[in-house]
């Protein structure tokens, strides 16, 4: 098709699937870094990446000593500053970032960014969503996004940017054989003061592993069932380009050729990542094994969600609006009351009350 190329800046309004935005895509699922603190040097581990591993890990550990004989004089509390969100109103990482900072009440505001000109970032090298400022730094990534944040909620005196110094990037070769660089502690919170949160280091595993899921499996389930039929793909950009950031004519333009490119493009998905013939199916496995993984408990936090819960939730909330995937799921998984329970909690705000509601 002709217009393919700006195609592909339509569809960054739904999804992006290329390695690198907020997963890795060698399969290397761990971080080097075991620690939560520089009391605990001994637990580095070192994976596939060798060398490079090694100095990121050290990198981190670095830091992590720098900050902890720091004065800390120009942080003297763990209150975040207002942060700017710049994103794509239904891309899901997008929607796993605002179900973080709403359930923590962290301040922000929403810059919707046009995925035709991007005018609104032009400022940054970086050019995908979602990413925020404040503070004085800008943090890329959704999960980079939770991760920093939520160390600099929960250590006293650390700033957001201080908390960025112990997510140091690392080069790795990727499955094609070109170097790439992510951080690889992403998943992990930050203690530099030796301190922690009420979670043990089994619940931090737990959460780590099943955020890193939502990246590496759920996410990637989602376009081929979104755009799953043309007449699907259809009503999905009607509501997309009903809530995006378009003129008139973007609005017109988004809503039939982005239907009919992503409808062929979920097709490529589909068998990329091994879905079934009924791609539903694969979606409502992926709950099945979610809801499985959180048992009896409430929620896998147990009573407030974790950050694994809030990514899961905030990635199917995506799909609200867009046609009939996020009803099939409902009526057709018992996941419904795990939703509007995290729902609830992201929607008071539960996170960042002292005094919490059930």
């Amino acid at each position: 098709m002709a217009n393919m190329n700006s195609l592909g800046l339509v569809l960054r309004a739904r999804l992006r699937t290329k390695a690198g935005q907020c997963h890795l895509s060698n399969g290397i699922s761990r971080c080097p870094v075991r620690a939560y603190s520089t009391r605990t040097l001994s637990s580095v581990q070192i994976p596939r990446w060798g060398a490079s591993a090694m100095w990121g890990a050290s990198a981190g550990l670095v830091a992590l000593l720098g900050y902890s004989f720091s004065s800390h004089a120009d942080c003297l509390s763990n209150e975040i500053p207002s942060l700017t969100l710049y994103q794509y109103a239904t891309c899901p990482y997008c929607c796993k970032t605002r179900a973080f900072l709403d359930y923590y009440q962290v301040p922000y505001t929403v810059v919707e960014v046009n995925p035709l000109f991007r005018k609104e970032t032009k400022f940054s090298e970086y050019k995908k969503v979602p990413f925020v400022t404040g503070g004085g730094v800008q943090v890329n990534d959704s999960t980079l996004i939770v991760s920093s944040v939520r160390s600099a909620m929960v250590n006293n005196g650390l700033s957001i940017s201080q908390a960025l110094d112990f997510y140091p990037l690392v080069p790795y070769t990727d499955s094609k054989g070109k170097t790439q660089e992510d951080r690889a502690n992403k998943y992990f919170i930050m203690f530099p003061d030796g301190g922690s949160d009420s979670l043990s280091l089994a619940q931090r595993r737990e959460e780590r592993e099943w955020r890193e899921w939502v990246d590496n499996k759920l996410v990637h389930i989602l376009p081929s069932n979104i755009y799953r039929t043309f007449s699907e793909s259809i009503t999905s950009f009607d509501y997309i380009s009903s809530v995006g950031n378009f003129s008139r004519f973007e609005r017109v333009a988004t809503k039939y050729i982005g239907a009919v490119s992503m409808f062929l493009i979920s097709k490529k998905l589909k068998k990329r990542y091994h879905l079934k013939e009924d791609v539903r199916e694969s979606l409502y496995d992926a709950c099945s094994e979610w809801l499985a993984a959180v048992g009896d408990r409430r929620f896998m936090g147990g009573d407030s969600p974790n950050l694994a819960d809030l990514a899961v939730y905030g990635v199917l909330s995506s799909t609200e609006g867009m046609g009939p995937t996020f009803v099939d799921v409902m009526a057709h998984t018992k996941i419904e009351t795990w939703y509007r329970d995290v729902q609830h909690c992201v929607d008071k705000g539960l996170g960042g009350n002292t005094d919490k509601e059930d």
